[in-house]
């Protein structure tokens, strides 16, 4: 496959976020399975890469937050027992402090379908320069992407870097994440090393990808706690964050092209403000939302999840009407 000519020349920055790979924790708690708030109860079981829940004397992996925690995390002064899910891992967390606040195999490794394309976004918005214009030169017609969604690119086409980001982040589009690839990188492969070098500079180390969009294969593998916390990171990135909740978009170059999102949650949720949803086969259907009430945002994350929208929703209920992040009245923020 062909490089892409652009334009106007990507600049290429460091990418932001390095982290040690040795400990994470919240005032001083360690984040891992076993260490979720005692009043928020898990069901929790681990997958690949991390150490059983409350096996005597295991040692956590433990890295530091990207970001950093900011305030402390919400407490849970009556215990409220989590809902009943679907899903086979899910995680709640905390956007501020990046605390757990509910676990249930958010190690397991699974395919994220195309949730994968928050750290496609994350790590194009870091490293390129987003009005550099793209030119599509090389032909569409990847047998792999037959099924996935996509932007509508065709050979020749024009487009700045941040119109290719909304192609991808909105309607999903598979054709746009290989069209930053090639952008930013030169090829798919190259790309794709630089995806799970990121993810590891977060401090994400179970994850491994193969391609940009999330169509995937048996070694296309993620994590529930990844990502949340990718998810986490990628909401502090201004063109992230407005992309994540926008409705529909207006791609203007060689031609225009009208994008609308496919995240049905993110329209049925009060103060729901993301993120992206993703279904394959093989991975069932996954979504990474988010939502904010009274400044406050809570992150949820549901891999193969057969009642996603209903998963999502009964654990941001949860979250919001029994945690307190202590600036109302009793100590509670109103709700």
């Amino acid at each position: 496959m062909a490089a892409l000519a652009i334009a106007t020349a990507l600049l290429l920055a460091g990418c932001n976020g390095s982290a040690s790979a040795t400990e994470t924790r919240v005032n001083g708690s360690v984040l891992t399975s076993a260490s979720a708030p005692a009043s928020a109860p898990s069901s929790a079981s681990t997958g690949a890469g991390a150490s059983p829940a409350g096996t005597p004397g295991a040692k956590p992996r433990v890295v530091h937050l990207v970001p950093p925690p900011q305030g402390a995390p919400p407490t849970q002064p009556v215990r409220v027992a989590p809902p009943v899910l679907s899903a086979q891992a899910a995680i709640v967390v905390d956007d501020a402090s990046g605390a757990v606040l509910f676990d249930h195999q958010s190690r397991l490794s699974l395919p994220p379908a195309s949730l994968t394309k928050i750290a496609t976004a994350a790590l194009a918005i870091d490293r390129g320069k987003l009005d550099a214009v793209v030119t599509i030169d090389f032909p569409l017609d990847n047998e792999a992407l037959d099924d996935a969604t996509e932007m509508g690119l065709e050979q020749g086409d024009r487009f700045k870097l941040r119109d290719l980001i909304y192609g991808m982040l909105l309607p999903s589009g598979a054709d746009a994440s290989l069209a930053i690839a090639h952008a930013i990188s030169g090829s798919e492969g190259a790309y794709v090393r630089e995806m799970n070098a990121f993810m590891e500079s977060l401090g994400l180390f179970d994850t491994k990808f193969i391609d940009p969009h999330g169509v995937g294969g048996p070694l296309h593998r993620s994590t529930a706690y990844d990502m949340a916390m990718l998810s986490r990171y990628a909401l502090r990135q201004p063109l992230f964050a407005q992309a994540a909740h926008t409705d529909e978009y207006r791609a203007v170059g060689s031609r225009t092209i009208t994008v609308g999102n496919t995240n049905p949650w993110m329209f049925t949720y009060r103060g729901a403000d993301g993120i992206k949803s993703g279904f394959t086969e093989e991975a069932g259907a996954t979504l990474a939302a988010s939502a904010t009430r009274n400044g406050h945002r809570v992150i949820v994350v549901v891999l193969n999840a057969p009642l996603r929208n209903q998963d999502t929703t009964r654990l941001m209920d949860w979250a919001f009407d029994s945690f307190c992040w202590g600036d109302g009245a009793l100590g509670c923020a109103p709700r």
